[in-house]
């Protein structure tokens, strides 16, 4: 669906990802089939941090395999690949 909104249709998430100003780490996986990456492209784009990034894990991006939905937390290299990458965004913005 062209809309991202709640299931009653009062609050547009969409247009309230303008609004974010956090630095966000966007997570896609090529073969996810609940979250596909061209919809959390849209998303990504309708955020409104100056700092952001958008990665999808797959072949075609160095990954080992075209991950899925539930394969970020749970995935047989997600400890590898996944988690480590996620930690370095943080600690990029950590309190020294």
């Amino acid at each position: 669906r062209e809309s991202f909104s709640s299931s009653g249709g009062e609050v547009d998430y969409r247009a309230a990802m303008s609004r974010v100003r956090v630095p966000t780490l966007v997570l896609a996986g090529r073969a996810d089939q609940v979250a596909p990456p061209d919809r959390v492209k849209a998303l990504y784009d309708a955020l409104g941090s100056p700092d952001r990034r958008f990665v999808v894990a797959g072949l075609e991006n160095g990954f080992s395999k075209d991950y899925g939905h539930i394969d970020f937390g749970v995935g047989d290299r997600a400890e590898e690949e996944i988690f480590p990458l996620i930690h370095g965004f943080l600690d990029t913005y950590a309190p020294r």
